[in-house]
């Protein structure tokens, strides 16, 4: 049990510097990471894209970037040929999955 409860506080730590300031929203202008791997913006889905060719998380970013009420997108690239976009209107909660990549509207390239 000590070897779980480490590995849960690892990974809340782990959320915390990669997820949890995309949740803030109170104008202190702390932004997640662009972009933000092994991380999955959960709820607040307006659209949902999934293609077959859909590559990488940047074609991803692009359709955000060009939607008018997307502020957030995440990108989740397993299992294979599964692969989906996924615009999000705000990103209140954070979730660690080591088959997504989340960013804001603005990170469209690394």
């Amino acid at each position: 049990t000590k070897m779980l409860s480490m590995l849960l506080l690892c990974q809340l730590f782990s959320l915390m510097s990669t997820v949890l300031p995309a949740t803030l929203q109170d104008g202190t202008n702390l932004e997640m990471q662009c972009p933000s791997w092994s991380s999955d913006c959960v709820f607040n889905d307006i659209e949902h894209v999934d293609r077959p060719g859909f590559s990488s998380w940047e074609e991803c970013a692009v359709l955000c970037a060009d939607h008018p009420d997307c502020q957030y997108w995440t990108w989740v690239f397993a299992p294979s040929g599964l692969e989906a976009c996924y615009l999000k209107s705000g990103c209140p909660l954070g979730w660690i999955n080591s088959n997504a990549v989340s960013g804001a509207r603005d990170c469209v390239s690394a």
